[in-house]
């Protein structure tokens, strides 16, 4: 057992607890009236878990030169010749035994833990990366968190997409994917019963999705509320136009997509595909505000013109699509605007925003296949700033 100091298991330990703040839907969980009963209790129970030793260790200073007591439930006594032992251990067992050598330094305890765990070869982030850096494919998502250098940027995208640090869902995430899963199965029934599911059924899909996200209370509340209205307007407004050809939530990860020497892939909402004329049209679903027309100086529209951008270039270069062309991309707005509308944003793929897609692609690639992630530290935090980024990248 650790730092067996009364700091730590008796009576001064009782402020200990709270120097770790607990966000707002685990405060219930701090425990506030430990007794000294409680804290003996405790200090049982971790000891009794000894399978066959039991030490207890403590330290008089910390490496800031703090002094710290000994664990008064212990009961260490001093005696002669300057030996000291606890009168509630057993006499076999009951010494304590002290080492008054010089204080160790926190780069020497480093040092001391890294020679006897670590092993005696520094590897190099390549080396242990390579196996990731192999099989990765580029998404749309993974552009426009690379290349965001508002609300991302190269080093948010190495930390949550290559390193995996996990981070909590935010409540508009949850919201989305809830909404994104509700439409995929109303596609899907589509497909294999031949009709829509019925409003009832599908907000019965959509609390189940939502239930499956740790929400407090009123959230649960106010994003149910939220997607049965959305949900109902969009129904009304759009559902008639699905088709039991379309493919929703299309995966194109085992498709050999690629641009260039980039592997691509992404999943579609839902694609439109007119067998005869070989065409297609890719629908991306959007929750959240809707916008009536593209505009200018908005980073939200800019990061959908590109994710249909390269939504062409994944589904064009597809085992299964591959002859097949995509004409038109559209943002389909879920959620109703002020007036009810169901919005949507129509883009005629244009060849130089295309060309400047792939070049753009073919870029970012680069860098993380070199593990290169430029400081974006000159850059303003605002679209002109981000499209300056992806400008001094694609030269």
């Amino acid at each position: 057992m650790l730092a067996a100091l009364d700091e730590v298991w008796g009576s001064a330990s009782r402020n200990q607890g709270y120097r770790l703040s607990l966000p707002a839907n685990l405060g219930f969980i701090r425990y506030q009236g430990a007794s000294e009963d409680e804290r003996l209790r405790l200090l049982f129970v971790a000891a009794t878990r000894a399978r066959t030793r039991l030490y207890f260790t403590s330290y008089s200073q910390d490496l800031a030169g703090k002094n710290y007591n000994r664990l008064k439930y212990l009961d260490i006594q001093e005696s002669e010749g300057d030996k000291s032992f606890s009168q509630v251990i057993p006499k076999r067992f009951n010494h304590v035994q002290s080492d008054n050598a010089e204080t160790l330094s926190l780069a020497a305890a480093s040092n001391y833990w890294a020679d006897r765990h670590l092993p005696p070869f520094s590897p190099k982030l390549r080396e242990v990366l390579a196996p990731r850096l192999e099989r990765y494919q580029l998404s749309a998502t993974h552009l426009n968190q690379f290349t965001d250098i508002v609300n991302a940027g190269p080093e948010a995208f190495f930390i949550n997409n290559f390193l995996n640090f996990p981070s909590a869902p935010t409540i508009t995430s949850a919201f989305g994917t809830a909404i994104h899963n509700s439409l995929r199965f109303a596609g899907n029934i589509l497909v294999n019963e031949n009709q829509l599911p019925s409003e009832a059924r599908l907000m019965e899909i959509f609390v189940a999705q939502l239930g499956r996200i740790e929400l407090g209370v009123d959230d649960q509340a106010n994003l149910t509320s939220r997607g049965q209205a959305s949900l109902h307007s969009w129904l009304a407004n759009r559902g008639s136009e699905l088709k039991k050809t379309d493919r929703f939530e299309y995966d194109f990860q085992n498709e050999g997509s690629s641009a260039g020497p980039v592997r691509l892939a992404g999943k579609v909402d839902r694609l439109i595909i007119d067998e005869k004329s070989r065409k297609i049209t890719v629908f991306d679903y959007k929750t959240g505000q809707s916008y009536q027309r593209w505009q200018s100086g908005v980073i939200k529209l800019h990061k959908f013109r590109q994710q249909l951008m390269v939504y062409k270039l994944l589904i064009e270069s597809s085992a299964r699509y591959r002859k097949y062309k995509v004409e038109k991309g559209i943002i389909e707005f879920v959620e109703p605007d002020e007036d009810g509308r169901i919005n949507r944003l129509e883009l005629e793929y244009d060849g130089a925003e295309l060309q400047r897609t792939t070049k753009l692609i073919g870029s970012v690639w680069s860098h993380i296949q070199s593990l290169e992630f430029p400081d974006t530290g000159g850059y303003q935090p605002t679209l002109l700033g981000l499209n300056k980024f992806e400008a001094d990248l694609t030269k």
